[in-house]
């Protein structure tokens, strides 16, 4: 395999994660896929932030637009997040004007989420700076055979697997499937 520098913020020599590194070590697919979403969110916050959004705030403005008015029930859904979590985040992008809300017509207990012309604009100069890296990233993914239906059937995964989690209680002795070694996970 050819060697292949990855970065990740803040962009100096000392961050440089090689391919070599992440194949010496030893962890499992869905450390993995931690990994790599992380490293995706640190790209998307390296032009969100001068916008004054998070990687997550950018997140949940992508979602609102995608979807049109929502619930915040909607966004934890799409987002794998807490209702709390995303919560929080709708009332940051709230004050700074970038998201409103409206009593749900249907739901007099929801509130319906909808960008704001500030979001819209925030976000349209966001995507516009983010295109290009992204166009980028897809070709590298491409170049490696990874496709978008590969990163659909591994989020069904994920969650499939935060299912069974949370089917099992608030407690649950977790079992690596390679046999590593066992520990016991509080979820809230």
């Amino acid at each position: 395999m050819d060697e292949v520098v990855l970065y990740s913020p803040p962009m100096d020599r000392s961050t440089l994660v090689t391919s070599r590194e992440l194949l010496e070590e030893s962890f499992d697919a869905g450390f993995g896929i931690w990994l790599t979403a992380r490293a995706v969110g640190a790209l998307v916050d390296g032009c969100s932030s001068a916008h004054g959004w998070s990687a997550d705030e950018f997140a949940v403005i992508t979602m609102i637009a995608a979807r049109g008015e929502t619930t915040n029930a909607e966004l934890a859904r799409w987002l794998a997040a807490s209702r709390t979590t995303v919560s929080s985040l709708l009332a940051r992008l709230e004050r700074a004007g970038d998201i409103g809300r409206r009593p749900h017509a249907q739901d007099g207990r929801s509130m319906l989420v909808f960008l704001e012309p500030a979001g819209q604009t925030k976000l349209a100069n966001v995507r516009a700076e983010l295109g290009p890296y992204l166009t980028d990233l897809g070709e590298r993914l491409d170049h490696v055979g990874m496709t978008v239906e590969m990163l659909i059937r591994a989020r069904i995964a994920v969650d499939q697997e935060r299912l069974a989690m949370q089917q099992a209680g608030a407690t649950r002795k977790c079992v690596s499937k390679l046999g590593a070694r066992e520990r016991t996970t509080r979820h809230p």
